[in-house]
């Protein structure tokens, strides 16, 4: 709901009443409705980093999880995510990433429509089976058959009791891996946002919600399946507090209806109390799951989807509704930041609305909280692959090859061995490198000028390039200091208002994305971007054509 003002609202962490240092309202609807003059036509190969107008939206990223989604509910999942793609929000920005047996980049942040729906008909969005998955579900239960046929006799209740343990063991086992994958993934994705401005809401599609396992019916040890993920979760809590990101989980599954009254379902129960047993484990772990999903969405500001068949409507609900909220910020009127955990509480002075925000944070003196939260490597931010670009300054690249790709040299060698695209290479004989000019562009007026000792004004750039592979692996970077660009520095354009550059660059030709920066060091001014490679072939100009 907009309209609200900062006297609406009452803070209170452990119940006492702090006060409101910082308080800002956000409209999507306000962005959206931004109209920035098309920018003129680029020649071929020539990119620019220039505003688009929603800078300012949260970034939305989409989690589409394998690991713990069934075969059969993927292509539901898949069907939705895609019908809500076409019909996105206006300026709304997304990354895409799937969990599978590893977090995997799809799509970089980007609100081209067309790229995020090309980005869902890749081979690493198809249904495939979950090993780890697929096992907790499956094979688990020669106990309860063996109970239930009626074939084994009362005197041997200890060898089912011991079936039945081992069983628990290898379940317990599984939702480690599950869990611990899980979590994996979400600190590597609060690593991609880290140091990025602004809200970002993570929106996880799955068709199941690991969970700690609570005493279980295993009488041989009834705590031995419990499992504590405190501290891991509690590294992930805090790097989402830090990371300012709210969390919309949404279950792929739809309607849930009990399985044991389908009618693929050819289970025999003898007895009532075996029926309604069975029913009963359906029905706590749902609700066991759904708890978790609520936990996960309230705790961090977001909102849970379940039981519905509209997971496109659920999708947009959550990205509308996390582009329209309110930062409110304060200093803690308790200063023992003992690691301790604090409750927030946030009241409306109007009746009937439902507020969601994080309800608590772990109090974390500074000096141990991991130096990744705590510093902002803003050259590690902008040479991110797949993130959002820099506008602060911008700038013009043209791209051209130059001859055909060559073998790597000793020396090439010996600097491709830096970075983890080759950490592992051993046979380097068809290891090959293409030469590229890059032409640089910047405004003169766009730039930072400081007046230097004889009176002189004086600007001080540096250029930075780093090249990925399909993977998302670093092949090759280069940072090219102002003292060394200044020689290649076109002076006599310098007057005329634009400021030109030029280098040649040596990229692995396993790369499939150049990202570029520019820092303005006078003014600590960011511009970067992010270029697609192969390029578009040039047409060659004619003989007759290079005449006028």
């Amino acid at each position: 709901m907009g309209g609200l003002r900062r006297e609406d609202f009452s803070l209170f962490e452990d119940g006492k009443s702090q006060q409101i240092a910082f308080f800002e309202a956000h409209n999507s609807g306000v962005t959206a409705n931004l109209k920035l003059a098309p920018l003129p036509p680029l020649p071929p190969n020539t990119y620019m980093n220039a505003p688009t107008g929603y800078d300012d939206l949260p970034l939305n990223i989409i989690l589409y999880d394998l690991l713990n989604t069934s075969v059969e509910q993927m292509p539901y999942g898949h069907t939705e995510v895609t019908k809500f793609l076409r019909n996105k929000p206006r300026g709304s920005r997304f990354a895409v990433f799937v969990l599978g047996n590893r977090l995997e980049l799809l799509q970089g942040i980007t609100d081209d429509e067309r790229t995020l729906l090309a980005v869902m008909s890749r081979k690493e969005v198809r249904a495939r089976p979950s090993v780890a998955y697929q096992a907790s579900q499956e094979g688990h239960e020669t106990s309860q058959q063996l109970s239930e046929s009626g074939l084994v006799p009362p005197t041997s209740q200890g060898m089912l009791d011991r079936m039945q343990h081992l069983e628990s063991v290898a379940d317990k086992f599984l939702l480690e891996q599950r869990v611990n994958k899980t979590l994996e993934a979400f600190n590597q994705i609060s690593e991609f946002v880290s140091g990025l401005p602004g809200r970002k809401n993570l929106i996880w599609l799955s068709g199941s919600f690991p969970i700690n396992i609570f005493p279980g019916k295993d009488v041989t040890d009834p705590f031995g399946t419990s499992v504590n993920f405190g501290p891991q979760i509690r590294q992930t809590v805090e790097r989402f507090t830090v990371g300012r990101i709210a969390v919309y989980p949404v279950d792929v599954r739809g309607l849930m209806v009990n399985a044991i009254y389908g009618a693929s379902n050819n289970g025999i129960y003898r007895s009532p109390e075996s029926f309604n047993a069975q029913h009963r484990q359906f029905e706590e772990e749902l609700a066991a799951e759904h708890d978790t999903m609520e936990k996960i969405a309230n705790d961090s500001g977001g909102h849970a989807f379940y039981d519905t068949n509209g997971l496109h409507q659920a999708i947009s609900i959550g990205t509308e509704d996390g582009a329209n909220y309110y930062t409110i910020a304060y200093s803690p009127t308790n200063k023992n930041f003992n690691g301790g955990v604090r409750w927030v509480r946030v009241a409306l002075s109007r009746k009937g609305l439902h507020l969601a925000y994080r309800h608590s944070y772990v109090a974390s003196d500074e000096t141990t909280v991991p130096q990744s939260l705590r510093n902002v490597d803003l050259v590690n931010v902008a040479m991110r692959h797949g993130g959002p670009l820099f506008h602060d300054l911008v700038f013009e690249v043209h791209l051209a090859p130059k001859g055909l790709p060559e073998p790597a040299t000793d020396i090439q060698i010996k600097e491709l061995a830096k970075f983890p695209a080759f950490a592992a290479q051993n046979k380097w004989d068809e290891v090959k490198l293409q030469r590229y000019a890059v032409y640089y562009s910047l405004l003169r007026k766009s730039l930072t000028f400081a007046v230097s000792k004889s009176g002189n004004r004086e600007d001080e750039l540096e250029f930075l390039f780093t090249a990925f592979a399909e993977d998302g692996n670093t092949t090759i970077a280069e940072h090219t200091s102002a003292e060394e660009m200044y020689s290649l520095i076109d002076a006599s354009r310098v007057r005329s208002g634009t400021l030109r550059a030029h280098q040649e660059i040596f990229v692995p030709v396993n790369a499939t994305f150049l990202r570029f920066a520019v820092h303005d060091l006078v003014g600590n001014r960011w511009g970067s971007m992010e270029i697609r490679l192969p390029l578009t072939p040039e047409r060659e100009v004619s003989a007759s054509e290079s005449t006028h």
